[in-house]
């Protein structure tokens, strides 16, 4: 593992203080964080193997994903212009039912490589051929929750023994850098009893589920028609919120969904750019916060965003916010950088470990460089990043300590 000093760095930590440090430094070692703080605080004595002038940059917990298909990187365009239900059935459904698993692996290496070298260093991924997903996850370095969709239909069974033999093989793998949950698609795409039987083996597996919910007003309106209830309510007493969930859009959610999406504890994946751009909506992200709901930001697939930018991710959720509920001062840019790292981690049950930058957490962190005309002048370092800054400002990508990009390159 890496022994690195990250010197002559702006380290904003993200912890419960929102610590900054302006002059400050961070030592890396064994894949964690071995000190941070002052520079002129450093420890006397051991050195070192290798010193990093980060040149005034930025020092930030890296980005996280928690929500994408990351194969769709090669449908990128495809469909593009048109509603989510003709998007969905119509142009992506008729390419996914032929893509192989050599498809899904290149698909997947394309999306790591877009992700590391825009600052994301963990995603959530839902899609298939998963086992080939975690094999290019296991060997480029990057971090992962992953979950193999699972949809009704003559191949149920296969999905199902596919997502609980992902779990087998890969949870806790690529030194523990791989976490895997159980991937019910949305309510559209299962029974009550299959979701209840996939909760029932998220119990026992001792794992989380991740699936779509209420994406558009039409899906809520069908559910209802189906089953007299919403999405939300359909899922709850299905069992679903009954273990850890990330539950993915919640654009159509109503009051009681709220109340019940607080009650249960489940961490919601807010998707601005997909849900803009399907003309799906906007989630109540500022209502849902105000309920204590974990929000978490994710890109969605490339089919639908059409790429994996973060950085692009956290300027349209502040916008979209504030023109939503007209109020300027909704989902400032501290908010948004905390949905964007340690929002992130919490939903995926990886707040221990990443997240924020202290003592002790793994060493999964960026370096922004400043030097760009956007940070000038440089008064207010969190409103430049959430609204100036861009994937091209990342100089270096860090994944539990081992340095995967530097200078736009892999």
């Amino acid at each position: 593992m890496s022994d690195i000093l990250l010197r002559n760095a702006v380290i904003l930590t993200m912890d419960d203080k929102f610590t900054r440090i302006d002059r400050g430094a961070l030592w890396v070692r064994d894949g964690r964080i071995a000190w941070l703080g002052p520079e002129e605080a450093l420890p006397g004595g051991e050195r070192p193997q290798k010193v990093v002038d980060c040149r005034g940059g930025v020092v930030m917990p890296g980005l996280v994903n928690a929500h994408t298909h990351l194969a769709m990187t090669l449908m990128r365009g495809l469909g593009s212009d048109l509603p989510l239900q003709e998007w969905l059935f119509e142009r992506i459904f008729p390419v996914e039912s032929v893509l192989t698993a050599d498809d899904c692996e290149w698909g997947s290496r394309l999306g790591v490589a877009e992700m590391l070298l825009s600052g994301t260093t963990c995603f959530a991924d839902m899609y298939f051929y998963m086992d080939r997903t975690a094999e290019v996850v296991e060997e480029t370095g990057i971090r992962a929750c992953l979950s193999r969709g699972l949809m009704e239909g003559s191949e149920r069974e296969e999905k199902l023994r596919e997502n609980i033999a992902l779990h087998a093989r890969w949870h806790g793998g690529a030194g523990g850098r791989i976490t895997v949950r159980l991937g019910p698609h949305a309510e559209y795409t299962n029974t009550r009893a299959s979701m209840a039987r996939f909760a029932k083996m998220a119990r026992e597996l001792g794992c989380g589920l991740m699936v779509h919910v209420s994406e558009t007003e039409r899906e809520v309106a069908q559910c209802a028609a189906r089953h007299g209830v919403s999405p939300v309510a359909f899922l709850d007493d299905a069992g679903i919120f009954s273990v850890p969930c990330m539950a993915a859009h919640c654009v159509a959610v109503d009051e009681e969904d709220m109340d019940i999406l607080a009650r249960r504890g489940v961490a919601v994946v807010h998707n601005p750019t997909s849900n803009l751009k399907l003309a799906s909506g906007v989630a109540p992200v500022t209502a849902m916060m105000e309920r204590g709901i974990p929000i978490a930001l994710g890109t969605d697939g490339c089919a639908s965003n059409n790429n994996l930018d973060m950085w692009e991710e956290m300027h349209i959720a502040a916008l979209a916010a504030k023109g939503f509920t007209k109020d300027p001062t909704a989902l400032g840019a501290r908010a948004v950088l905390y949905m964007a790292t340690r929002g992130g981690a919490r939903a995926l049950g990886l707040e221990r470990e990443i997240g924020s930058l202290e003592p002790g957490k793994k060493a999964d962190l960026i370096v922004v460089d400043t030097a760009a005309t956007v940070f000038h002048p440089l008064r207010e370092l969190e409103n430049h990043l959430v609204y100036a800054a861009g994937r091209g400002d990342v100089r270096l990508t860090m994944v539990d300590g081992r340095v995967l990009a530097q200078d736009g390159k892999l």
